[in-house]
């Protein structure tokens, strides 16, 4: 954050690293309902296929509660506490003068991941 130009040799790992975990979870929320938890079916008008979300079976409410506990409320609350400490670093490190700059940076966390939550 203080040195932007250079480039950290360190980073490259801990990105191979996050973007081998996303898959790792993706693949771990979106596999069970191929082996019998839950199961997918056609969507709308039948030209998508997603998780039945209207079955009332124990087994397919356990899955949507379990992806809407770890697909979406925990993956908010990590981009929430991540937004809050890069926030903190800001103003720990900004001068008095800059201190709308702290409305650029907050403006995406609303944009990005409150306004696309409902699903059409």
């Amino acid at each position: 954050m203080m040195t932007p130009t250079e480039a950290d040799s360190s980073n490259y790992r801990k990105i191979s690293l996050g973007i081998v975990w996303s898959w790792v979870y993706s693949l771990a929320w979106t596999l069970p309902p191929l082996f019998g938890w839950s199961h997918y079916g056609p969507e709308g008008p039948g030209t998508t296929c997603s998780v039945d979300w209207t079955a009332k079976t124990a087994n397919n409410v356990s899955y949507i509660i379990c992806l809407f506990i770890f697909c979406l409320i925990v993956p908010f609350l990590v981009i929430i506490f991540c937004y809050g400490k890069l926030l903190y670093a800001i103003k720990q490190n900004q001068s008095s003068s800059t201190v709308r700059s702290k409305d650029v940076h907050v403006d995406p966390l609303y944009r990005n991941f409150l306004m696309p939550t409902d699903y059409e």
